[in-house]
């Protein structure tokens, strides 16, 4: 399968399912990608200098990083327009940096019509829906060259796709949102049928995760049969034989386990920045690559897969940062997984749930009410680079706010004040929780918890951005690394992620790995993955790999070895964070800048010399010799106006 390209004349911006329905239909151009990006609801408008204090504080951050990873794919795409559709002005306030003349406001879908005359679309005729069958008509609408129109009045007609002539299938648990209008616009982008099934949820993967473990820790196979009848509850009736591909859209349900990855499978996460997974999926597979890797490895293990996986890269003239033995601290895992910028991510290690305590502990909202909060604390310890001190981690994972349920209807039904959570964030962060609490050792996995085993703790994967904002493939060969852990890369921008769904064995994990490895640039990673999980030698260990990834998804050989395009995005890099550091008005924000500022600065001072720079400015005054004119021609002019004005002169050395 090949990538699709993406559509430039506009992409669009919102969180509604209906407008992102018929503006959908207006684009649906064959082998073309449409790309929307769901915006969330937030509690405040954009403040760049928001205090940690002030409500609102983690409101804005998660609006910030959005609008950070939108204005990323903006640039990189450089559309014609920018339509933001059903926003409020708080939405709105986070798009302040779009140019007046590429931004097109809708409120309702009855603007739709007027706000596209740009396009000069021409139609087959009209497709009413309404909400029983908008996902439906807008699979007919794209296909068929139809404008989709809304009826709110339920009148809309029924339709089913019928065609059996598509190589290839797109499962998409349907939740009635914006997701699925993204699902589906990608599905006709690749020419896939698009089948539609009823929803998951995250509590139902977490028991199908219990139900994974006792199966393959008490051989329960009443356990795989749950899993099994949740998953063909769906998709029964699918002979997926017949297809080349088969991806499914899914909050985790691992339905290639159940159908034993027939064909080759690949997955997307619903509502884990899918908008994000897809449109950096096809864009980067026209990005030059860097032609780096990092291989991660505090080698736990005497025999395991580190030392051939390093061989093969360099082999394939990957620039190899090992991040091995001594070398694999939780501090070199955070700085060279977020900001260093690499094509492919290996790790090996121990990993997947973890213990820790059981807390429960009272506090004071502002109004002087109390209110009980009982959650799950992991807690690493790491040592500060460069000080002689120990840095703690602690992830709290929330189960009961008075006695309900966190987050469950019953807690919701009772209408708490905002601020009352606003109040228990600060108390959390500031140190004055968790002191006086009852404190109970869990012994046992926690759900939702998650780690990779460092060289001095653990890691606990709560990364913000990959690969220097861009889009790796990550194997993570460690043990349940398919879920919990696998969400935070993908919300930082991988484009491909391999996991694990149980406890793997060392000498499945080394094999895997290395004929994976093996295989990597001769065909996508699917097909790599495929070949990869039809080798496995053990039965018990059968189908034990997932992978969110798309088909198309590629890494692409390199023809030269060098570091020319890792030194470019590192001096960019420390562009971006030095221009942070000067315009952010927040005190956090600039003290976390300049500690990746400091980390992205000695890496170039390292590992680059002379003989690197100078290759990269020929390679600029070659590309660009425009601009290396224009500049040296401001720099001339300078030095003349500073002797002229200023009796100053820089002498040559």
């Amino acid at each position: 399968m090949k990538p699709p390209k993406i559509e430039k004349r506009a992409v669009y911006i919102t969180k509604e399912p209906v407008l992102g329905a018929v503006i959908s239909s207006y684009f649906n151009e064959p082998n073309t990608y449409f790309s929307i990006f769901y915006f969330p609801e937030l509690s405040v408008s954009y403040k760049d200098d928001i205090s940690f204090d002030d409500d609102g504080f983690i409101s804005n951050m998660i609006g910030d990083e959005v609008r950070i990873f939108i204005n990323n794919a903006i640039a990189r795409l450089k559309p014609n327009y920018v339509i933001l559709a059903g926003l409020d002005e708080k939405q709105k306030s986070f798009f302040y940096f779009l140019p007046e003349r590429t931004k097109i406001e809708i409120d309702s879908y009855r603007e739709v019509e007027e706000k596209l005359k740009f396009l000069n679309k021409s139609f087959n005729g009209e497709l009413q829906c309404d909400k029983t069958n908008l996902f439906d008509n807008l699979v007919k609408a794209k296909n068929t060259n139809k404008k989709l129109r809304y009826n709110e009045n339920g009148r809309g007609e029924v339709w089913e796709e019928k065609d059996d002539s598509k190589s290839n299938i797109v499962v998409i648990e349907d939740k009635d949102d914006i997701f699925s209008v993204i699902a589906i616009n990608y599905a006709f982008s690749v020419g896939a049928k698009v089948f539609l099934t009823r929803p998951t949820n995250k509590e139902k993967v977490h028991e199908i995760q219990k139900k994974i473990y006792k199966w393959k820790k008490e051989k329960n196979e009443n356990d795989y049969k749950d899993i099994e009848k949740e998953v063909n509850d769906r998709i029964g009736e699918i002979d997926f034989s017949r297809y080349k591909y088969a991806t499914f859209f899914t909050e985790g349900l691992p339905y290639g386990l159940i159908l034993k990855n027939v064909i080759p499978m690949s997955y997307v996460w619903r509502e884990h920045r899918e908008d994000f997974f897809i449109f950096n999926s096809i864009f980067f597979e026209t990005f030059t690559p860097f032609g780096s890797a990092v291989v991660f490895s505090p080698e736990e293990f005497s025999d395991e897969e580190t030392k051939r996986v390093i061989e093969i890269l360099k082999d394939n003239k990957f620039f190899v940062k090992e991040l091995v033995n001594t070398n694999a601290t939780v501090n070199n895992f955070s700085n060279y997984t977020e900001h260093y910028p690499y094509d492919i991510l290996h790790i090996c290690s121990h990993g997947g749930e973890t213990d820790g305590y059981y807390l429960i502990e009272k506090f004071k909202d502002r109004e002087g009410l109390e209110h009980t909060v009982e959650y799950e604390e992991i807690v690493g310890f790491a040592p500060v680079s460069g000080k002689e001190l120990i840095a703690v981690h602690r992830k709290a994972i929330f189960r009961k706010f008075d006695g309900y349920q966190w987050m469950g209807p019953e807690l919701k039904a009772q209408n708490i004040p905002k601020y009352v959570f606003e109040d228990m964030r600060k108390n959390l962060f500031d140190g004055r929780m968790g002191k006086e609490a009852l404190r109970t050792r869990v012994n046992s996995p926690i759900i939702n918890s998650c780690h990779i085993k460092c060289y001095d703790s653990i890691h606990q994967g709560e990364f913000r951005v990959l690969a220097s904002h861009n889009s790796p493939v990550i194997f993570n060969n460690t043990c349940v690394s398919w879920y919990e852990i696998a969400s935070f890369f993908i919300y930082g921008g991988c484009r491909g992620y391999i996991g694990t769904l149980w406890n793997i064995k060392n000498y499945t994990a080394k094999n895997a790995a290395i004929k994976f490895y093996e295989n990597f640039l001769n065909e996508t990673v699917l097909q790599s993955f495929f070949k990869m999980l039809k080798q496995i030698e053990y039965l018990e260990d059968s189908d034990i790999y997932i992978y969110w990834g798309l088909p198309f998804t590629k890494i692409r050989p390199l023809q030269k070895f060098g570091k020319e395009k890792m030194l470019e995005e590192l001096l960019s890099s420390s562009f971006r964070w030095f221009s942070k550091i000067k315009s952010t008005k927040s005190p956090e924000v600039k003290k976390n800048s300049i500690a990746v500022l400091k980390f992205v600065a000695e890496e170039v001072m390292n590992y680059f010399g002379e003989d690197d720079i100078k290759a990269l400015e020929q390679k600029w005054i070659k590309e660009y010799p425009e601009i290396i004119k224009e500049y040296e021609k401001e720099q001339k002019t300078k030095k003349e106006k500073d002797f002229l004005e200023r009796g100053v002169m820089d002498l040559p050395n």
